[in-house]
């Protein structure tokens, strides 16, 4: 829990939940002589904290002193610098200056600064690539990074600093993914609802069969819509089921799903290096080679069902592998394979589509 905020300010910043540091006090040495830094060893010791990506001042730390101009930045020249030794894993280094107050630089990190006091305002100079959040004797405010931070408390004799973090969430290394087809199934009619009745088999080909819905429902929903609202961009309800489904996965669940289809990416290139050791034209050769082909496109109805990058990345790679292989093989070998008639719709140049596309002068097999 923080020192620095109260419960309800932790509420409004929206870190609830999120882990602190213990507090930093450094204490801000009533002796430094007018535009002099005092040696670092003179400060003592300071620990843990967090900042960012620019140049951080905070004006009314210590009395007025007769400052000179900027002419580049219109902004009150620096002073030298005092070190403040707060640690912290972001590389940020706290200075003290004389008459100005708290500068805060940090190369590798970009950070937000949030003003918690209503005293407090933040102000940026792009020119010298740094951040003034103004103080008027007394005020807090908080730098955000990635999923952590710093709350720094800026009082006329000593800076408190206090670190937090939010932990990540637990992934689990699987977690089920449970569909029931059934009710989708209801609301489909044919050929789309017998071409998926087979894949109510297992948890992976039911998750398959969801993403092949929101790839295919238009060849085959009971429900009649007309075509003014397709046109405005309505669907039909067991769509609307499917993506409902979809928004309430965990981040296990979807985790899950993309395993399955890593593993799914690995037999098809298994797959693909066998007919490819055995090439033939024989027909059991070609049935293969076909379905082959259906599982390739199954993994294109997962891609619409999670929009997962991950997997779009593990797809292009197969593709790549698929394409290799696919262009020694003779376009047209099943021209009536329904399934791949639909999916050429989608995408009439994939490999997969390769035995209904038609043959091209510009064709060449290189077996």
């Amino acid at each position: 829990m923080s020192t620095i905020l109260t419960k309800d300010e932790l509420k409004k910043l929206g870190l609830e939940g999120v882990v602190f540091g213990e507090k930093t006090t450094i204490e801000i040495p009533p002796d430094v002589p007018e535009g002099k830094a005092l040696p670092l060893r003179d400060i003592g010791p300071a620990v843990g904290g967090a900042i960012f990506g620019m140049n951080l001042i905070l004006p009314g730390l210590l009395s007025p002193a007769p400052r000179k101009l900027d002419k580049t930045s219109g902004e009150p020249a620096l002073e030298e610098p005092l070190e403040l030794g707060y640690e912290n894993p972001w590389g940020a280094k706290f200075f003290l200056i004389k008459g100005k107050g708290l500068m805060v630089e940090c190369e590798d990190f970009e950070f937000e600064a949030v003003p918690i006091d209503d005293r407090v305002r933040c102000k940026k100079d792009p020119k010298q690539n740094r951040l003034f959040a103004l103080v008027e004797d007394e005020g807090r405010c908080i730098f955000r990074v990635m999923d952590g931070g710093v709350v720094v408390k800026v009082g006329t004799e000593a800076v408190e600093f206090e670190k937090f973090h939010r932990e990540p969430k637990p992934v689990p290394l699987f977690e089920p993914v449970p569909v029931d087809l059934a009710p989708y199934l209801e609301l489909l009619s044919d050929p789309l609802k017998t071409m998926l009745v087979p894949y109510n088999a297992t948890e992976w080909s039911r998750v398959v069969a969801l993403g092949l819905i929101l790839r295919y429902w238009m060849h085959g929903v009971k429900e009649r819509m007309p075509t003014e609202k397709l046109l405005a961009g309505e669907v039909p309800q067991v769509v609307k089921n499917v993506r409902e489904w979809r928004e309430h996965l965990s981040e296990g669940q979807i985790k899950s799903i993309v395993e399955y289809a890593f593993a799914a990416c690995t037999r098809l290139e298994i797959q693909i290096d066998d007919l490819d050791k055995h090439y033939s034209m024989r027909r059991s050769w070609i049935i293969r080679f076909v379905n082959l082909c259906v599982r390739r496109d199954d993994l294109e109805g997962v891609r619409w069902l999670i929009r997962s990058q991950e997997l779009h990345e593990r797809l292009k790679a197969l593709d790549e592998v698929g394409w290799r292989f696919a262009v020694t093989v003779p376009p047209g070998l099943a021209p009536e394979e329904e399934r791949l008639l639909w999916a050429g719709v989608h995408d009439p140049d994939a490999w997969w589509t390769r035995p209904i596309q038609p043959k091209k002068a510009t064709d060449k097999v290189w077996r």
